[in-house]
């Protein structure tokens, strides 16, 4: 073949895989860097090739062109490289891309560097595999799964101390990682009926200030241990915890213990979060598949105590008062209602040395935490429609009452929730989005809570 507008020939090269002949990427290379796609016509089907497998080619390196970036590095006028014999030696190879003319051909314009030849050698090594591919029959040969393996965990350990605190040991020694969360017990779902979000800013607030620390000297510390630290309050717990390097233990929980045990709840952090929980909340209820997570709670549980929004509304957060978070904090957050947890390079004697140290002091207060009563209730199928008539897309949800986290099927909806609808590969996903185009996303989840959970699927 020649290209007469580039001046330079291309060779005509084969190979073989087995009994099979494997084109060269040089008569793809040619068709691209000469004419982009309108040059596909003067492809020729290689000796011994069956037939249409250049056109499955084409077809295939077509759809390339699709992106703005491949089109403009594989025209004629982005190559950035000289094509005389001084400046591409490589070039005089019997298998090399490009075979020159015996005269010098003419310059091609510097246009496109660096980003033009990585393309290349992308578009090259996509080729060359699609070939090969072809070259064997086109049937996609993934190998079969490899034999599964047994695999040993060991259990953790379990202590209780004095106070009523639950300590839980799993012990990695093999990670030079440490991390230790602090469990309460009671989350959102024991906000007062017209607070809701109390839980959220409660466990939020714990590492915004202690007796000993602001908020900033606590991120610093936690920074110069090379470590995380993190708080929340959401459905059936609050927590507290930090990773850390193992040798940063001690460290690490001398400042743990300190926000569990000692914040302070500052008026200014109070406002500061809260406007920040309003504003993010702003954002949300504008997008619709935020605003039907909102809603679906409330479908299925009704006046229940999963029923509201844990991290509260545009109308309860104004109303939550310092007095709420620390009735809250005094009432629930207490060690008897509370499971400290050890994960990493610990021993479970070192674990539990740690959690008498650091938590043996935490006292029991008189009040006894409520149990969490049924939340879903007497459950009726029902439609319903939220209308954003200024949106520019909609959001479809199924959702119904399912499972309690201690159920014996609990695993087993594990398992059939990753089919359907967990993952790009699932059954929603494949059907909704790959195969039909109807949506960006389709996707499912369970839900399972203390008390009943929910299922739900949604697009």
């Amino acid at each position: 073949m020649r290209n007469e507008k580039a001046g330079f020939d291309v060779k005509n090269s084969a190979s073989t895989i087995g009994d099979r002949p494997l084109i060269f990427p040089s008569r793809l290379f040619y068709a691209f860097s000469a004419n982009g796609a309108d040059s596909f016509p003067a492809w020729g089907n290689a000796p011994g090739n069956r037939p249409g497998e250049t056109s499955a080619l084409k077809a295939g390196f077509i759809s390339m062109l699709s992106s703005n970036a491949l089109s403009r590095a594989f025209s004629a006028d982005a190559w950035w490289f000289d094509s005389s014999p001084r400046a591409m030696p490589q070039a005089s190879h019997e298998d090399a891309p490009l075979a020159l003319k015996k005269h010098p051909p003419p310059k091609v314009k510097i246009k496109a560097a660096a980003r033009g030849f990585t393309t290349l050698l992308v578009a090259l090594l996509c080729l060359t595999l699609t070939q090969r591919a072809l070259a064997v029959g086109g049937v996609d040969a993934t190998p079969s799964p490899a034999p599964a393996h047994e695999i040993s965990f060991t259990h953790p350990k379990e202590t209780k101390l004095d106070n009523g605190l639950r300590v839980i040991v799993a012990e990695r020694p093999s990670l030079p990682l440490l991390a230790m969360e602090l469990i309460i017990r009671i989350g959102s779902e024991k906000d007062p009926n017209d607070r809701a979000g109390t839980a959220s800013l409660t466990g939020s607030l714990l590492t915004k200030g202690t007796e000993k620390m602001t908020a900033p000297e606590i991120a610093n510390a936690i920074e110069s241990l090379g470590g995380t630290i993190f708080s929340s309050g959401v459905s059936d717990y609050s927590n507290a915890g930090v990773v850390v390097m193992s040798s940063k233990a001690e460290s690490a929980l001398t400042i743990l213990a300190d926000i569990v045990l000692h914040p302070t709840f500052k008026q200014e952090e109070i406002d500061r979060l809260r406007r920040q929980s309003l504003d993010g909340l702003r954002v949300a209820l504008q997008q619709p598949g935020s605003l039907a997570s909102y809603v679906l709670g409330r479908v299925v549980y009704g006046d229940g105590e999963y029923g509201h929004a844990s991290g509260g509304t545009p109308e309860t957060l104004p109303a939550i008062q310092r007095s709420d978070i620390l009735n809250f904090y005094e009432n629930y957050y207490r060690p008897d209602n509370a499971t400290l947890v050890f994960s990493g390079n610990v021993s479970f004697e070192q674990g539990k040395e740690y959690a008498e140290k650091f938590f043996g002091s935490w006292k029991v207060n008189q009040t006894v935490p409520r149990p969490v009563s049924a939340t879903a209730g007497t459950w009726k199928p029902t439609t319903v429609v939220v209308d954003m008539p200024e949106a520019g897309q909609a959001s479809v949800s199924v959702t119904k009452p399912a499972i309690k986290r201690d159920s014996p099927d609990y695993y087993a909806g594990l398992v059939a929730n990753a089919v359907l609808g967990n993952g790009f590969g699932s059954r929603l996903n494949r059907e909704i989005r790959i195969k039909r185009g109807l949506s960006y996303g389709a996707r499912s989840s369970l839900d399972a809570r203390r008390d009943t959970g929910a299922f739900t699927a949604s697009a």
